[in-house]
């Protein structure tokens, strides 16, 4: 693999070289070149034409590999454009930083074809496509991340779910404390449609149940190898930084500079009477240049025993020039130990406590469930926070779950489907708010 895309890298660069003497021409130069621009057409030697498309057919004939990239050459802009909402791939896919992988699958009418990946320590971008000639649509259903072995291999992983033929898709896999390996199983379920994917879905002329599980999903399955001058890159700062907020002392313990995230590792003091949810915080060099918190993806992991999130995340400045870097948060998003719980009373609408800025705005049965709508502050932190869990109680502490939670303007709303008891109890995602009048600096690097 490593070969193939060195291979691929040196047959483009030598077609993207331009000397220098042929991009600096005065203005009369420009005059002359354009009158005898006619003349150059005809006169350009026959040799010179044929000895660039021999070149040009010997470079392909070295490598099939080579000749099915650069008929892929267009995937690069398509990749490019939709990570630009991302700085971080954005200056990997600059700095080369990209694996070029070209494995394709047909099955029952539809291709898969994995085109690149970005790839690093803790992260493996997957950029692929999916096309056929018979179905409209195909909507990704359920991805599937193993090791060489066929064992399951402990990730987060977001992906979209419909694009168009062909179109650019992305997978996103996240390691939080093993790294990445050198091989992977991929699996892919896909669901092709024939109909209009806008709500109501439609397969043929009925709605599609998305609860279900479809009988005709379509698996895909490839092993991909990663080159190790990808996942070997990554920078780890150590620092053990103590800072107290609200009579919570927590502490930043490292820092993982890598090139696709940054990563902050915190760690709280066992008294702590709060786990610490989100940050609002930004990474500045000596310029005055920020690295921002991830808006598209997972921005903050927690630990297997605790709500905490332990690990928040920001755009790298691994292929930035700097001298120093300092973490500045501006913002911390707590959950109270003692208010992990909400208790709603159906019938009246009292309820025990609610994150802040968050009130009951309807509650109605219906369908052998229970609507709940909640309003959220517009100008509070919670409102670009997830408010509850997916999960819930009644009274005797038996488990339910939420199947759908929407959120649309300043109101969250779902269903408690058959469910008819009086009183629920919800799962707060955070209580309150610390908001600094002064931010806290902590020095990096």
């Amino acid at each position: 693999m490593e070969n193939n895309n060195q291979e691929f890298k040196d047959l483009i660069e030598e077609f993207e070289i331009i000397p220098e003497s042929m991009t600096r021409m005065s203005n009369n130069t420009l005059i002359r070149a354009k009158k005898r621009q006619r003349k150059k057409l005809v006169t350009t030697p026959t040799a010179t034409i044929l000895a660039f498309l021999l070149t040009l057919t010997f470079a392909v004939n070295i490598s099939p590999t080579v000749a099915y990239a650069l008929e892929r050459i267009p995937i690069i802009g398509q990749i490019a454009a939709a990570v630009n909402f991302n700085p971080s791939l954005q200056g990997a896919i600059d700095n080369d930083f990209i694996q070029y992988i070209g494995l394709e699958h047909t099955l029952d009418g539809i291709t898969m074809r994995v085109e690149y990946v970005i790839v690093d320590q803790q992260q493996i971008n997957i950029f692929y496509t999916l096309a056929s000639d018979t179905f409209d649509y195909i909507r990704d259903w359920s991805p599937v991340i193993r090791d060489s072995n066929g064992d399951s291999i402990s990730s987060s992983l977001s992906f979209g779910g419909m694009s168009g033929n062909h179109e650019i898709r992305q997978l996103v896999v996240d390691f939080h404390r093993n790294q990445v390996p050198s091989d992977i199983r991929l699996q892919l379920e896909v669901l092709p449609l024939y109909s209009n994917p806008n709500i109501p879905f439609l397969v043929g002329e009925e709605p599609y149940d998305w609860h279900s599980t479809p009988e005709n999903l379509i698996t895909f399955a490839f092993n991909l190898s990663f080159d190790p001058n990808f996942t070997e890159r990554g920078v780890t700062l150590e620092l053990s930084s103590g800072f107290e907020v609200d009579g919570q002392y927590m502490i930043l313990e490292s820092v993982n500079i890598l090139p696709t995230q940054l990563r902050a590792n915190f760690a709280a003091d066992e008294e702590n009477n709060a786990w610490l949810i989100a940050l609002d915080f930004h990474l500045i060099d000596e310029r005055g240049h920020r690295f921002e918190s991830i808006t598209n993806g997972i921005s903050a992991m927690s630990s297997s025993n605790s709500p905490m999130m332990t690990t928040h995340i920001l755009h790298s400045p691994y292929f930035a020039n700097y001298e120093n870097l300092s973490l500045v948060i501006e913002e911390l998003i707590w959950l109270d130990k003692s208010l992990a719980r909400t208790r709603v009373d159906l019938i009246t609408g009292a309820y025990s406590h609610l994150p802040a800025g968050v009130s009951v705005d309807q509650i109605r049965r219906e369908n052998n469930g229970v609507y709940l709508r909640f309003a959220v502050d517009a100008n509070s932190s919670g409102h670009s926070q997830q408010i509850f869990g997916w999960n819930f109680f009644n009274e005797d502490g038996v488990e339910f779950a939420i199947e759908s939670m929407s959120s649309f303007g300043d109101y969250v709303e779902f269903f408690l489907a058959d469910f008819d008891e009086n009183v629920v109890y919800l799962m707060n995602r955070f209580t309150h708010v610390s908001a600094l009048g002064e931010p806290i600096i902590l020095e990096i690097r």
